[in-house]
């Protein structure tokens, strides 16, 4: 498996990642194995492993749980950002133009279209990319 870009394969992101599904989770097709699927019994969310399940099963014996609305988080950072982004409460502001971020690393992210930052860089034909989600595993 090697490393390229949506630049060599000249497909958009959107056409690396399948549709989501009704949960919402997004399965990106790297490859034609089948894969074995472990489901929440109280979700219905599903993963590809058993670790990843056994991890999201603390979600639902989790204290952090928001008033609002009821969703339950495994850590209170979890929380707390879920908190942020409910309330539409923006505390990282960008020194530049002033866009505001309710987590620090998409403030991080943003910061790289004003240094014209690109860190990942395709190792088939050297394009460079500031977000990493542009470099696709193909």
């Amino acid at each position: 498996m090697w490393v390229c870009c949506s630049y060599c394969t000249g497909e958009s992101s959107s056409e690396v990642e399948s549709e989501a599904d009704s949960n919402g989770i997004t399965e990106r097709l790297q490859d034609d194995k089948s894969r074995p699927v472990h489901s929440c019994t109280q979700c219905e969310k599903r993963f590809t492993s058993q670790q990843y399940l056994k991890e999201h099963m603390k979600v639902h014996s989790s204290k952090y749980k928001c008033t609002d609305c009821g969703k339950c988080y495994r850590n209170n950072q979890a929380l707390t950002v879920h908190r942020r982004n409910y309330s539409g409460e923006k505390p990282f502001e960008c020194t530049v133009c002033r866009k505001r971020f309710a987590q620090s690393a998409n403030l991080v992210v943003h910061s790289r279209i004003h240094s014209g930052d690109k860190p990942y860089k395709c190792s088939q034909c050297d394009k460079a990319f500031s977000v990493s989600g542009d470099l696709k595993n193909t």
